[in-house]
């Protein structure tokens, strides 16, 4: 286990678990994850497109364990999984130092504070236990309350890809990269 469960307070108070996840999380995982792209504006998923099946769901939850750069966290709420941050470390030799993160979160659980307090985990994990020293993400430039909250804990725009995201026959996203230094040394 590389991350050890914690206990928080989302800003309505409620209590949020969490921890790190297990393949036996991979059914309710799917569940969850299947459902906050199909309601999300801003994850480039059309209605249906996310097909992992759970032998897939498995292995993807198993590669975290298997990669020393790599976590995967769930948020819990009554016993639940309302959300998960995801940092998927480089194998490579050169990238090592390196992860991409990925957040979601049920719409019911937007608000109150829990991509925070999964970012604040994410984040503190990379410093204190990995050797990661570089944290990117890509967001969409719609998603202004998203762009707030990275810069907020420390990233910030280094490219765009423009036009990257096509929602129709006329309208298209820039995709925003930010990133973040890990170690302050770095």
């Amino acid at each position: 286990m590389k991350f050890h469960p914690v206990q928080k307070q989302a800003k309505d108070n409620t209590t949020v678990i969490l921890r790190e996840a297990t393949s036996l999380d991979a059914g309710e995982l799917r569940r969850v994850v299947k459902e906050y792209v199909e309601e999300s504006e801003f994850i480039p998923y059309s209605e249906n497109e996310y097909q992992l099946t759970l032998e897939d769901e498995i292995k993807w939850i198993e590669s975290f364990h298997e990669v020393p750069n790599s976590l995967l966290i769930l948020a819990l709420v009554d016993r639940k999984i309302v959300g998960n941050i995801t940092l998927t470390g480089n194998k490579r030799q050169q990238l090592q130092h390196t992860a991409i993160v990925g957040l979601g979160m049920l719409k019911s659980f937007r608000g109150k504070g829990l991509g925070r307090i999964l970012f604040e985990a994410a984040i503190g994990w990379a410093r204190d236990h990995s050797s990661l020293e570089s944290l990117t993400l890509e967001v969409n430039e719609a998603n202004h309350v998203g762009r707030k909250l990275y810069e907020s804990l420390g990233f910030a725009e280094v490219g765009r890809l423009p036009r990257n995201v096509k929602f129709s026959t006329t309208y298209y996203t820039d995709t925003i990269i930010m990133t973040m230094k890990t170690n302050i040394n770095n």
